[in-house]
């Protein structure tokens, strides 16, 4: 198809979340449902949980169109097919795709937005702990840092100076 999207196996997506279709060369991703009533529409760029990223408020009534923002957790992106950027080839395991593909569409001139009629439910608790190595985290958001080009300071301040010094003897 012309179309794409990348979802972790923990998201449904509300119906009609592919009435309108991704345009240009940009990264779309949509609200996060919170409750009933309550959705998330973006992240402020902060490092926490093991992310570069936190929730920013919640609001209750939802823009009629998309709208530009930092980022949104990445368990749900869509983009037209020949828009997309791609992951570094060098990740693996979970994590680090947050912030870094978002950061990586505006160092090639593109937008990210979130997508009002694009709406994505977890199915666990949003403050749940993933079971994954923190060492697979730090790995992709050094080699993602580099990549485009971002200090790797923040990294240092959220995970420790000697775990980025390590991930950096091995990539």
């Amino acid at each position: 198809g012309e179309n794409v999207i990348c979802m972790d196996s923990h998201i449904l997506l509300s119906p009609g979340s592919f009435d309108v279709v991704p345009e240009g060369e940009h990264l779309y991703q949509g609200p996060m449902r919170s409750s009933l009533n309550k959705f998330y529409t973006h992240w402020v760029p902060n490092w926490g949980k093991n992310m570069w990223g936190v929730w920013g408020p919640t609001v209750s009534t939802l823009p009629k169109e998309p709208f530009e923002i930092w980022a949104i957790g990445a368990g749900f992106l869509c983009f037209r097919r020949d828009a997309w950027l791609g992951f570094n080839p060098k990740f693996r395991g979970f994590g680090g795709e947050t912030g870094y593909i978002q950061e990586k569409y505006r160092k090639h001139g593109r937008k990210v937005f979130c997508d009002p009629t694009k709406i994505w439910t977890h199915l666990f608790k949003q403050h749940d702990e993933y079971l994954n190595p923190i060492s697979d985290i730090i790995r992709n958001y050094v080699i993602g840092f580099k990549e485009i080009g971002l200090p790797l300071e923040g990294i240092s301040l959220a995970f420790g100076k000697s775990a980025v010094d390590s991930v950096l003897k091995t990539i």
